[in-house]
């Protein structure tokens, strides 16, 4: 989904927000990867859209490093990535897709893998950039117009590549090659394994988050599966689903014989938007669904009701938002203590951090926005310890625990 960002900040707004009598010393950004591809394939066999987009060209301009065993040098190979895919008739692989020959811009060379990040999903990560060089560098002077060196900043990225090369396109319209040194030596760019990762709420690796996930997703669906919001998503998408497992036959309605979406449908309802949102995000006219998706009123039910099955538990559980994004948030004031302490003594060798940039997901945004003057009363103190900590006990809370915003 694309975001529409709000004008850049008036002479009166710095004012107010970065007064005289205050000192800037460290930015931290958490910023969404841009527009992509769905993460999955959905309504092919119903509407036409097509699996695969024509919307990278990084597809085209593919470099490796490539080592020399027998010299121990390294060269760089160029390369250029084609997509083998099956018809649905065939088990004969065939380059591209049938679109590649109906699109403006179709390509054998410019295919995108699902979840992939977009051209336009790149333009727009190097407009967060260059939005944050005319705030940081243009009006409020607190980095350098030219980059000599990195040590000041801390960059960072989850194992998705969409959101490294996210934050690498914003860092190239922080820094455009112009103003970068001859000399810079390359910047160094910190990821975790996804075991140890906190830039997104950990569900895969912390059990006790994955058990209260769970519990309130099964939550959401008996609390919105039937709802008269549910009820006007399905009479107009219903009839674009896969199948029912099983039908009644005394129900007329055709579009009865296809699943009924719901929270945990096939695909569920959060899919659906997902496809929604790729889609609407990107102009070409090969990849977009039929009218019925966009309607504005199905969005905002959609929205509700995902929005509750999946952020719910950060209004609800203090537990919760400890272990969704505490570990997250006790980085960042680590680094932010770190950085006060390196002001305090400037014939430290240390650098003191003064701009960190990290590449995460809407499900880190959305967890983090709420918490802007309560960090330290859900950060852990041992995030893995706590990930395997009471998980005999309830995973829903047994009244709501306010998050105090």
């Amino acid at each position: 989904m694309s975001l529409e960002p709000r004008a850049a900040y008036t002479p009166d707004e710095l004012a107010r927000l970065y007064p005289p009598s205050l000192r800037l010393q460290q930015v931290q950004v958490l910023m969404r990867h841009g527009e992509r591809t769905p993460v999955v394939n959905r309504f092919a066999a119903s509407t036409g859209l097509p699996e695969f987009w024509p919307y990278c060209s990084q597809a085209s301009r593919m470099v490796s490093a490539v080592l020399d065993p027998s010299s121990g040098s390294w060269t760089t190979l160029d390369w250029r990535r084609r997509l083998e895919t099956f018809a649905a008739d065939s088990q004969t692989p065939t380059l591209g897709t049938t679109m590649t020959t109906t699109t403006p811009n179709g390509s054998l060379d410019n295919m995108c893998e699902l979840g992939q990040l977009t051209d336009k999903g790149r333009a727009t990560a190097t407009a967060l950039g260059q939005r944050l060089r005319r705030l940081y560098v243009d009006q409020l002077g607190f980095l350098s117009e030219t980059l000599a060196a990195t040590n000041h900043m801390y960059l960072r990225s989850t194992p998705m590549p969409r959101a490294l090369e996210s934050m690498q396109q914003a860092l190239h319209g922080l820094y455009p090659p112009d103003t970068r040194a001859a000399d810079l030596a390359p910047p160094i760019i910190h990821t975790r394994h996804w075991a140890d990762d906190t830039l997104l709420p950990n569900t895969a690796n912390c059990k006790r988050f994955n058990a209260m996930m769970r519990a309130f997703g099964r939550r959401a669906a008996e609390r919105w599966d039937d709802s008269p919001e549910m009820d006007r998503i399905n009479a107009k998408l219903r009839k674009y689903m896969p199948p029912a497992a099983t039908t009644d036959p005394k129900i007329a309605d055709p579009a009865a014989k296809n699943a009924r979406i719901g929270v945990a449908s096939h695909p569920a309802l959060v899919g659906v938007l997902d496809s929604i949102a790729a889609t609407d995000a990107h102009d070409g006219s090969a990849t977009k669904l039929p009218k019925e998706f966009y309607d504005s009123q199905l969005r905002a039910d959609s929205i509700k009701i995902v929005v509750d099955e999946w952020f719910a538990g950060f209004r609800e559980s203090a537990e919760y938002r400890t272990l969704g994004i505490g570990g997250l948030l006790a980085d960042m004031t680590e680094r932010m203590v770190d950085s006060a302490e390196g002001l305090a003594a400037p014939s430290s060798q240390h650098t003191p951090l003064q701009f960190g940039l990290s590449g995460c997901h809407d499900t880190t945004l959305a967890a983090t926005a709420a918490f802007k003057s309560i960090v330290d009363r859900i950060t852990p103190t041992d995030w893995k310890a706590q990930c395997g900590a009471n998980l005999d006990k309830p995973a829903l809370p047994s009244k709501p625990e306010p998050a105090g915003y």
